[in-house]
């Protein structure tokens, strides 16, 4: 989910209604992916500047907030994950 970020250093309640409408966005994906027996997932922390290039957004003007994965429910842990120390890693 991307935001306007111009909008949101106006008002504080508009801050807050970005982060609401985020959960919102966030329990309906995950009520749909339920319902079509689909592997749903947020991610929160990021790499900001990977998520502007890969969706060409000006961090001026918008900033993301969660990214969505879904994908097949077969075979899928949560230990096929990388540990933090590994991701940490990757960043080198």
């Amino acid at each position: 989910m991307s935001l306007d970020w111009g909008e949101l250093t106006q008002d504080a309640s508009a801050y807050r209604s970005a982060l609401i409408e985020t959960g919102e966005l966030a329990q309906n994906i995950y009520l749909t992916a339920t319902a079509l027996k689909v592997a749903t997932g947020i991610i929160g922390t990021f790499r900001d500047n990977m998520l502007e290039n890969l969706l060409d957004i000006d961090p001026a003007l918008e900033f993301g907030t969660a990214i969505f994965t879904l994908g097949k429910k077969e075979g899928l842990t949560r230990f096929d994950r990388p540990t933090l120390e590994e991701y940490r890693e990757g960043e080198k």
